[in-house]
C-alpha cells in the first residue's frame, strides 16, 4: 500500500494535500495547489521516471540531472496522464531546501478587484509561496462547515 509523504520530509513544498497524497498519485494527476504559484506543479519537480508501457516494455524517461536539452521531454508528458500512457514504477524528484521560516497573512478586501490588485502588488514586490483568493460564496461555505 502506498504511504502518504510529507513535503517537510522531502522538501518539495508544492503539494497542497501532502498529508494524504502519494508520489504516484501526484505524478498521475500532476498535483499542484496554491504553492504552484511559486514552485510549479508536480511536473516541474520530476527529473526521471521508470515506466512500464502498455505493451509491457520497461523504459526510463527523463534524466538524472535538472537540465536535459536533447530529444522530447517524455517524462513531463507522462506526468498528468493518469496512467493512460504508461504506469510509473520509479521516480527521481528534484528537492529543495526548506525555507528558514514561514509567515502567514490573511486580508479582507471590499471587492474581488481590490484583492487582485493587492495580490499583483505583493507578487511584484516579492514572490510568495502561495496566494489564495476566497470570495464571499467560498467564505460562507467554509463557515457553514
Amino acid at each position: 500500500m502506498a504511504r502518504p509523504f510529507s513535503t517537510v520530509k522531502f522538501g518539495t513544498q508544492y503539494v497542497a494535500s501532502d498529508e494524504v497524497c502519494t508520489i504516484g498519485g501526484c505524478i498521475a494527476e500532476c498535483a499542484g495547489g496554491p504553492r504552484s504559484f511559486k514552485h510549479g506543479t508536480f511536473r516541474d519537480w520530476i527529473l526521471e521516471l521508470e515506466i512500464v508501457l502498455p505493451v509491457g516494455n520497461i523504459t526510463t524517461v527523463g534524466a538524472k540531472t535538472a537540465k536535459q536539452v536533447s530529444g522530447y521531454d517524455l517524462a513531463r508528458l507522462m506526468v498528468g496522464s493518469e496512467g493512460t500512457l504508461a504506469v510509473v514504477t520509479k521516480a527521481r524528484l528534484r528537492v529543495c531546501p526548506l525555507p528558514p521560516c514561514r509567515a502567514y497573512m490573511m486580508a479582507a478586501f471590499g471587492s474581488v478587484k481590490d484583492a487582485i490588485r493587492a495580490s499583483l502588488a505583493i507578487a511584484c514586490e516579492r514572490l510568495p509561496a502561495a496566494l489564495e483568493l476566497m470570495d464571499d460564496i467560498a467564505s460562507e461555505a467554509i463557515a457553514r462547515g
